[in-house]
């Protein structure tokens, strides 16, 4: 079988597990996303290579891509700048053991209020999904390569550290709510798994609210720790591949900010461009 009869059986697998294995609500997913692909022109957003230059949109580590960080480079709109200016940090950081990269989020230390305040739901979620664009059409193909085996999901980290009632802004929670629906719609089935690290005793509350909004097959896959995240971490990624931070031994010392950056440190001027996603 060859690579594109491949990538089209394990896409039709993607949509067909989501909607547990119903074969006409599959189709319909399926023929909805192509729709919302086809309106919003989703497959021509500009995604970074090792051969095309463009800016990385988080900071990057461990993959055929130079490591880079989210920097005012040429090519990204000022919206970008804006919403990376309050987050805490975010890397798409190596592989776990199964080959899927790895996503990590400092969640605690994002600035919820002013992401609320200064940006809108549509510009992060237009955000997001040129993030999304990346892992799957060029990470996951580099991962699929070296994995020799295809890979179409990634494994989620997010920090809590330094989370608090300030991060839990109702606002705010509503732009974490557009980004999970849109990523059920149209990327079912692209998580492997998610570990939500050093959760404070008050998420609990804040989660009961988040399930509402995700289906069973994804929070079959949530694991919700607290400071007992070692072990389970490193079952799942080994530690030359996880940040020290985080249990594992990496530190990525040769990339400002290391391992997982805060991309408002990174950003040394402002640059607004007309070229956007």
């Amino acid at each position: 079988m060859n690579n594109t009869i491949l990538h089209y059986v394990k896409t039709l697998l993607q949509f067909l597990i989501a909607r547990s294995w119903n074969v006409e609500q599959a189709v319909k997913q399926l023929t909805d996303t192509v729709k919302w692909r086809t309106e919003n022109d989703v497959d021509l957003y500009p995604v970074a290579t090792k051969d095309n230059k463009l800016p990385v949109l988080y900071a990057v580590r461990g993959f055929d891509i130079e490591d880079a960080n989210l920097t005012a480079a040429p090519g990204l709109s000022e919206s970008v700048l804006r919403i990376a200016s309050y987050m805490g940090g975010s890397c798409l950081h190596k592989t776990d053991k199964d080959g899927c990269p790895v996503y990590i989020e400092r969640l605690g230390y994002h600035a919820a209020k002013e992401i609320a305040k200064f940006t809108t739901v549509e510009e992060v979620l237009e955000y997001h999904i040129g993030c999304n664009e990346f892992l799957h059409r060029h990470i996951d193909k580099d991962c699929s390569k070296k994995a020799g085996k295809f890979i179409n999901r990634e494994t989620v980290i997010f920090d809590c550290t330094g989370m608090g009632w300030h991060q839990f802004h109702t606002p705010a929670l509503q732009y974490l709510r557009a980004i999970s629906e849109n990523d059920q719609k149209y990327y079912p089935e692209t998580m492997n798994k998610l570990f939500i690290v050093n959760a404070p005793s008050a998420f609990v509350i804040v989660w009961r609210m988040v399930k509402g909004w995700l289906d069973p097959g994804t929070i079959a896959k949530i694991q919700i720790l607290g400071k007992d995240f070692k072990e389970p971490l490193l079952n799942h990624i080994s530690a030359e591949n996880l940040p020290k931070f985080l249990g594992g031994e990496c530190e990525c010392s040769h990339m400002p900010g290391g391992c997982v950056p805060s991309a408002s440190k990174c950003l040394f001027h402002e640059h607004n461009s007309a070229h956007s996603f």
